[in-house]
């Protein structure tokens, strides 16, 4: 799946609300329970564990930082269920100052019979609730 939205802040402000732990439960729906393994600002290795809600069911997972480019990249990537769930949000600044926000989500592995499945489910944009809606509302909504 691939989605983009352009929000009305700088790179430097998306990037700051991406990589705050505390804005985990407000970027993302149908998320509890965060606790960090890692201290302060996220940066390439750090870990956290979440609980995913899934049709009122808990799916504890951890997510671990792949990857991580100050203002221009984060990769995050968690398994659920034996299937590997990869996050990659790209920050593109605009000529007015505006940043355009583009997520790459990529499912991998899991059980060869419910691989197809997994795939449709973890990758439709309605999944994750208008996630970068949130994302958007969330910087936006910031100073």
């Amino acid at each position: 799946m691939t989605d983009s939205i352009l929000i009305e802040r700088p790179p430097q402000k998306v990037f700051q609300v991406l990589v705050d732990p505390d804005d985990i439960t407000r970027i993302s729906q149908n998320i509890g329970n965060v606790q960090l393994e890692t201290q302060g600002l996220f940066e390439k290795g750090s870990r956290y564990r979440r609980v995913l809600y899934s049709h009122g069911l808990p799916n504890p997972q951890v997510v671990t930082v792949e990857e991580l480019e100050q203002d221009r990249l984060l990769t995050t990537k968690t398994t659920l269920v034996g299937f590997d769930v990869t996050y990659r949000y790209v920050l593109e600044p605009t000529s007015d100052g505006k940043t355009l926000l583009s997520l790459e989500k990529e499912g991998q592995g899991g059980w060869l019979i419910f691989k197809p499945l997994l795939i449709h489910l973890l990758t439709r944009p309605e999944h994750d609730g208008g996630h970068l809606a949130l994302i958007k509302t969330a910087v936006e909504s910031q100073p």
